[in-house]
């Protein structure tokens, strides 16, 4: 490990700190490390020998004279080197502040002696790595979601934008640089603000994601998006951040919209058309039936339901019918098959039925849908026949 970045560390030492029994603490260490070399630093913060050695102390207090603020060292080292930096409790705001601009690990003077330095070193150099990582997914990432049509953006728990995408940029009508920064509330309705507001609070570790859809009215217009949300928390259970995926399904809703109205439609046709109709299950068993064949059979609906549709056909007719049955599952269709039902009142009625069955992709559920229509001559004599039966009686008579 001696030499490689990996190892490498670099520990600022605010003024007041002992170097040198800092450096015999990090000697104490080098076994457990591997670590070969150890350097000072009290010239020139840019000249630093990083490249040789494994740890290298740099002690402000030596530089003082060159009125250097430890903020300067942030785009010098923080983002090339694993830090740790070292204090008093007076020190503390400047270290707070080291760590939020990239150094691992804010360390008190007094506590060095609590936990080996060799920890402190490990410690620091796995967070150094993780960001380093961190860095170029998120870089990937970036490149990824800007050309990604779907609108994406983070915010912290409080709804404080931190990244937005040029999707949802363009979609806001403002620009990236505006949007980070801004709070959610300032970008929505009341109502909205609060809804979402919601919906991330409930965001648990067990359970970090959620999903909705929502219409937005833009110009007379509608739109649906489909948004998932997923908190991000710590290993204490803290929400660090939330991300949100919009995306557009405006079209996928007007295709489920035309379907829903389509199948409304069919219902009506199908509950006043005038005939009879009734839809039935792969084993025979009624499903529905229209208002014309509820009236022709005198029958209600709730007494129908789920029976099977031989038990009002006629004896006669059955095996009629179950021969239908056979060709309709063979061919898919039958045409004007003639038969006997019952009707509620146990007469006989005479019909030519036609069916179509509908079978899914594994070929089951089926669903058959049957016509049925009156045979007017056998049902009620015509008028002309009644008129020559009455001729022939007289002419009998006559006779």
């Amino acid at each position: 490990m001696s030499g490689t970045p990996s190892t490498r560390i670099l520990f600022i030492c605010y003024p007041g700190s002992d170097v040198l029994r800092i450096a015999d603490l990090i000697e104490e260490s080098k076994g457990a490390l591997t670590l070969s070399q150890v350097s000072f630093c009290s010239k020139d913060i840019y000249d630093i020998p990083l490249e040789n050695h494994d740890v290298v102390l740099l002690d402000l207090k030596a530089l003082k004279h060159q009125d250097i603020d430890p903020v300067e060292l942030n785009d010098a080292l923080y983002s090339h080197i694993p830090v740790v930096l070292i204090g008093h409790s007076d020190d503390a705001p400047a270290g707070t502040e080291g760590i939020r601009d990239g150094a691992q690990d804010w360390v008190l003077y007094d506590h060095l002696s609590d936990q080996p330095l060799s920890t402190t070193i490990e410690n620091a150099q796995r967070s150094f790595a993780r960001i380093r990582d961190l860095v170029v997914s998120h870089a990937k990432y970036q490149n990824v979601v800007e050309d990604q049509s779907e609108f994406i953006y983070r915010c912290l728990p409080d709804c404080t934008l931190t990244f937005v995408n040029q999707a949802y940029a363009n979609y806001l009508g403002k620009p990236v640089s505006e949007l980070e920064g801004l709070n959610f509330k300032q970008l929505s309705k009341p109502a909205d603000y609060e809804t979402y507001k919601r919906k991330i609070s409930a965001l648990t570790p067990q359970n970090p994601t959620t999903s909705y859809e929502k219409c937005v009215v833009t110009g007379g217009d509608s739109y649906w998006l489909h948004w998932s949300e997923r908190a991000i928390f710590d290993s204490n259970g803290v929400m660090l951040e939330v991300q949100s995926l919009g995306t557009d399904i405006t079209v996928r809703r007007c295709a489920e919209q035309e379907a829903l109205d389509g199948k409304k439609r069919f219902q009506s046709l199908y509950q006043n058309a005038p005939i009879m109709m009734q839809e039935l299950d792969a084993k025979g068993r009624i499903l529905s039936v229209n208002r014309c064949w509820l009236e022709t059979m005198g029958q209600k609906l709730d007494d129908v339901l789920g029976l099977y549709a031989f038990r009002f056909l006629h004896a006669s007719s059955r095996k009629t019918i179950t021969n239908a049955l056979d060709e309709l599952r063979s061919v898919g269709y039958v045409r004007n098959i003639p038969c006997r039902y019952v009707n509620g009142s146990r007469n006989g009625l005479d019909v030519l039925v036609s069916a179509t069955i509908d079978v899914n992709d594994e070929n089951q559920d089926a669903r058959i849908l049957v016509v049925s229509s009156e045979i007017e001559s056998m049902r009620k004599p015509s008028k002309a026949k009644i008129s020559l039966r009455k001729r022939k009686s007289l002419s009998i008579a006559g006779d």
